[in-house]
């Protein structure tokens, strides 16, 4: 199999009336999910974190990591080992860049750094992180190199040029629409494969940055939830573009977008009834300010400690032990001592369901 010959933006591609429909649907589905996180009755961060965390562990998933969706709020609890620093490493290079592209646009620099913290410490650490690539590269079945190729992509010698060409247009004002911007973008990453490790996880967080670029917002949309339960009509769409035929990855990335907006949409109606829900029982049941203010930070927390809220709260950790024993008998929160942690935690039970989609 020869090499992949990317071609370089503008590219040309078709846009049919199924892709028409489908992108008012995604701009609507997204709208609401926007309007609907600009009401939320406590602190959006909260759930964003959620997303942001549900978003590197699904992501790494997707490229093989073995890790549960049951361990998503254990990451700290739990013994250490490279699973969970690969999880945690993409939630600090999403945090990293965030903060970065407030004040700058998408770079050369900002790439290799994210690319650095990906694979800090972790497997692909001697893949040369944060460096574009000079070798060869192959995509298929792990350890069969060149004879187990399903993809090929450009040479070395190719990358710097196709690389930059490809931020310049993430960074310019083309015609396309925002969301097929997005999606040619993300083929195109996933074609170059400019780094010898981590391609995929970094491709896919460019595509909640660049959204959140394009749109002016904070990153609020994540898709590799979506694209892990889609994992084989996701491929097979990415290698359809590289035959030249946009179409049907174009299509995907918008019902991806559609229906991860919707997940969302009923995730924050749940989370707002329990929230709503549980505040009366805390203030008929329990009752004290400590216990109102103990509440939201349930909320963020999902998983915690009682030596982590009584510092949070500034309390003694005897009165926050107090209010979790009545939390526990009104069935509110769970308290556990699960395998390979080293505390005792306090799982929030209905908003944990929530998340690792337990509903």
């Amino acid at each position: 199999m020869e090499p992949y010959k990317a071609q370089l933006f503008p590219i040309e591609y078709k846009i049919s009336r199924d892709i028409v429909k489908l992108l008012g649907e995604a701009n609507d589905k997204y709208g609401q999910f926007k309007t609907l996180l600009k009401l939320f009755k406590f602190n959006q961060k909260y759930f964003l974190d959620s997303l942001i965390l549900g978003e590197s562990l699904r992501s790494s998933r997707i490229e093989g990591t073995q890790i549960s969706q049951d361990d998503m709020y254990y990451l700290n609890f739990k013994e250490q080992n490279d699973s969970i620093e690969e999880v945690k490493n993409l939630k600090k290079m999403l945090d990293y860049a965030t903060i970065t592209l407030k004040t700058q646009d998408f770079s050369l620099n900002l790439l290799n750094q994210m690319h650095k913290i990906l694979l800090s410490g972790v497997r692909g650490k001697d893949k040369n992180p944060g460096e574009i690539r000079n070798v060869q590269n192959y995509i298929g079945q792990r350890n069969l190199g060149k004879e187990g190729a399903t993809f090929v992509p450009p040479v070395p010698e190719d990358v710097q040029n196709l690389l930059n060409n490809l931020i310049d247009y993430i960074n310019n004002e083309y015609e396309d629409e925002v969301f097929v911007k997005v999606a040619l973008t993300h083929v195109q990453f996933e074609s170059i494969h400019p780094y010898r490790d981590g391609n995929g996880r970094l491709g896919r967080a460019l595509i909640s940055l660049q959204l959140s670029k394009l749109k002016g917002d904070e990153p609020i949309l994540f898709l590799s939830e979506i694209i892990e339960t889609f994992k084989l009509n996701y491929y097979n769409s990415l290698n359809e573009c590289r035959t030249g035929n946009y179409e049907p990855f174009i299509k995907f990335f918008l019902q991806c977008v559609i229906d991860q907006c919707r997940i969302n949409i009923n995730r924050i109606n749940a989370i707002s009834k329990i929230y709503d829900e549980d505040e009366e029982i805390i203030k008929l049941k329990v009752k004290g300010t400590t216990a109102l203010r103990l509440h939201p930070l349930m909320m963020k927390k999902i998983v915690f400690t009682a030596s982590e809220m009584a510092t949070e709260l500034n309390v003694h950790i005897n009165t926050i032990q107090i209010i979790l024993n009545k939390l526990i008998d009104l069935k509110m929160i769970v308290k556990e001592k699960k395998n390979n942690t080293n505390r005792i935690t306090y799982r929030y039970k209905k908003v944990y369901d929530v998340f690792v989609d337990k509903m």
